[in-house]
């Protein structure tokens, strides 16, 4: 294998070099900040679920509990549940649901 290329956890049509994996990880965690920010201005409970369905899948599935450290989405959010996860390939893992932080609150 080529020096400074990326092989990800799961078969993928192309490979990345470092670089490009971490711009595409970024721009995915950048779109998912903007779902969760989306969620949580409705003032209405939701889960992780719902997070994961309005984005594209993870180059790694240690992505999405990333995004939910994140400083952006810490600051939008807070944990108010847990649940088993609806979605099946997580075969009944937890799934958080959270409530948006009044926009006040939020610097």
């Amino acid at each position: 294998m080529p020096c400074g290329v990326v092989v990800m956890a799961r078969p993928m049509s192309e490979e990345m070099t470092p670089e490009e994996y971490e711009a595409a990880r970024e721009e995915w965690m950048l779109r998912g900040e903007d779902v969760v920010e989306s969620l949580s201005a409705s003032g209405q409970p939701f889960s992780f679920d719902m997070v994961r369905r309005e984005l594209p899948e993870a180059l790694h599935p240690n992505h999405y509990g990333q995004l939910m450290k994140r400083h952006r989405v810490k600051a939008l959010v807070d944990k108010v549940q847990a649940r088993p996860s609806s979605i099946p390939t997580r075969r009944g893992g937890l799934s958080y649901v959270y409530v948006g932080r009044g926009w006040d609150e939020v610097a």
